[in-house]
């Protein structure tokens, strides 16, 4: 689980930083205006998935210590 964890935080990390300036380039828009869409709709949508799937987690553990990986 380390390791998969680990790849996923360096995908994430580099679509992070490459992303917006790959909408900027394939739409034409200014590298300013992406990021700033960028940073709103991931943002938002990582923060709402953390703090949910955190409330899930919490819910399967009351139900032992493998409930979590289960999940």
């Amino acid at each position: 689980m380390l390791f998969a964890f680990g790849f996923g935080s360096f995908s994430g990390v580099a679509f992070g930083y490459w992303g917006p300036e790959l909408f900027a380039r394939a739409y034409g828009v200014s590298s300013v205006d992406a990021k700033g869409t960028f940073a709103l709709y991931f943002g938002t949508a990582g923060l709402l998935g953390m703090l949910s799937f955190g409330a899930i987690v919490d819910k399967y553990a009351r139900g032992g210590l493998a409930g979590p990986f289960r999940l």
